[in-house]
């Protein structure tokens, strides 16, 4: 079987199958969401999302910015994926910035 590249493999299914908008939220947010839940449950991440929301933090120059405890609910405090260091020198995701 002939290799292919993770973006032409991309365009293809998403030519195909059409966008399938089965994550919530766009951009960043998704992004979020899925290093968070990588170490705890859909709903703990929707916690810290909606904390980032309301605090007006969800974007990677806020996180860079912010404190731990206005993120995450105590659940997430003691994950080591998540917190400022995690988003060190990162100013943009897909292109995108915040």
């Amino acid at each position: 079987m002939k290799a292919i590249e993770p973006k032409l493999l991309y365009e293809k299914l998403l030519a195909f199958y059409g966008p399938q908008s089965w994550w919530p939220g766009e951009g960043f947010e998704i992004a979020i969401g899925a290093i968070l839940t990588q170490n705890v449950s859909w709903k703990n991440a929707k916690k810290a999302i909606d904390n980032l929301k309301d605090s007006n933090l969800l974007s990677i120059q806020a996180i860079n910015k912010a404190k731990i405890n206005l993120i995450a609910p105590q659940t997430l405090s003691t994950s080591p994926i998540w917190g400022r260091k995690s988003f060190q020198g990162v100013t943009s995701i897909s292109g995108n910035s915040g």
